[in-house]
C-alpha cells in the first residue's frame, strides 16, 4: 500500500519540479533578451538592416 501511494504522488512532484524548471527557464530567457535588447538591440537591427 505504501509503495502505491509513492508512485501515485512521485509524478506530482515531477509535474511540480517542471514547472518550475519551465518558469526559471522563461525568466533567464527574458533576461537575456532584455540584456541583449541594452547591448545593441541586435533583433531590432537585423530588421532595420533587411530591404523592404
Amino acid at each position: 500500500m505504501g509503495q502505491k501511494s509513492l508512485i501515485y504522488s512521485e509524478p506530482l512532484t515531477s509535474r511540480g519540479t517542471r514547472k518550475v524548471l519551465a518558469g526559471l527557464i522563461l525568466l533567464y530567457h527574458t533576461f537575456l533578451c532584455v540584456k541583449n535588447f541594452h547591448s545593441g538591440a541586435n533583433l531590432f537591427d537585423l530588421f532595420n538592416n533587411t530591404p523592404h
